[in-house]
Formats: structure tokens, C-alpha cells, sequence
């Protein structure tokens, strides 16, 4: 402490303690500094509800609203890999379970991916058809943020569905209170 002897900030200085530790801020920079990675549980079914949002605003509402949320729930999801253990924190080589947790994640999430996609062609196709022989007017994409906008909500689900599995593989940390 550079400021050994001075009253007042020692005084501060052991307030930072006290308010990082009762906030938790000390023991995420602990983590930070660590590299190891964050399970993430309600954060990707948060962002993937945002992305469904997302879309219905597309659908129904705004050409350009819903593209954007879209937009942004891929993003946010994109950002989170990077502290999950999808990530690589550390910046170094992955062992072999970190890089089947990896592997298993994004199949996971590529497979979800391509379940929605697959079901999704089917139903706008079949909503198309219904719509031609006059059984009601079904949504499909026309023009160019119709498409963009089902691109990024295929990516968000791949993006959260791989964070969720990995996160659920990732064996519980050993915590340590004397970090």
C-alpha cells in the first residue's frame, strides 16, 4: 500500500474490501484474473426468449424492430461465450475435456439449430401452400430483413443452446472462500 500511514485511505481502502467482498465484485475479479469460465443457466434462456421476441416482432409488428432484436439476443449470446466453457479464457491450448466440452456444445447447439430450421422450412412451405389454395394467410419471409432476421435467430439458438450444454457438462468448481 503506497499510502501507509494516511488515515483516510486506509479507511477507504477497507471500505473497498468490505463493499467488494459483500458485493462479490473481489471474488469476480478473482475469477477474471483465474481465467476459469462461468456456467451459464438462465442467461442463454433469457436471450433465447428474447430472440423468439424477437422474431414475432418481426412477424407481426416492425420489419425492422424485430431485426434488430434478433440482432442484438445473437450478439449478447455471441459475447457470453467468450466467460462460458465455450471460451477459451485462458487463451492457451484446450485439454481433451475442454475441447469435447467445446465440440459437444456447438453439435448440441447446431443440432437444435437445424431442428428449428428444418421444421421452420416445413411450416412456412406448407403455410405457402395453404395460403395459395385460399385456407388463410401464413407468414413468410419477403424481403431482405425477413431473411437476415431468421439468419441471426438460427445463430442465437446455436449460440445458446451451445452455451447451455456445455454449461450443464461443466463439472461444479471447488470453491475456495480464502481466495
Amino acid at each position: 500500500m503506497p499510502y501507509k500511514g494516511d488515515p483516510i485511505a486506509e479507511k477507504l481502502d477497507q471500505v473497498a474490501g468490505v463493499v467488494g467482498n459483500v458485493t462479490g465484485l473481489t471474488r469476480l475479479q478473482n475469477r477474471l484474473r483465474s481465467g476459469r469460465t462461468f456456467r451459464f443457466r438462465f442467461t442463454p434462456l433469457v436471450l433465447l426468449g428474447l430472440a423468439i421476441a424477437g422474431l414475432w416482432v418481426q412477424i407481426s409488428v416492425s420489419n425492422l424492430w424485430g431485426y434488430l432484436v434478433v440482432m442484438v439476443a445473437w450478439m449478447t449470446a455471441s459475447a457470453i461465450q467468450a466467460f462460458s466453457p465455450i471460451g477459451n479464457a485462458r487463451g492457451g491450448k484446450l485439454d481433451e475435456r475442454e475441447t469435447g466440452l467445446v465440440k459437444s456444445g456447438h453439435l448440441t447447439g447446431l443440432l437444435a439449430a437445424m431442428g428449428v430450421a428444418v421444421l421452420g422450412c416445413f411450416l412456412i412451405g406448407m403455410g405457402t401452400v395453404a395460403a395459395m389454395v385460399r385456407l388463410g394467410n401464413f407468414w413468410a419471409p419477403k424481403i431482405g430483413t425477413d431473411w437476415f432476421a431468421l439468419a441471426f435467430f438460427l445463430l442465437a439458438v446455436e449460440a445458446n443452446i451451445a452455451t447451455m450444454a456445455a454449461s450443464a457438462q461443466l463439472p461444479e468448481d471447488l470453491d475456495d472462500e480464502d481466495e
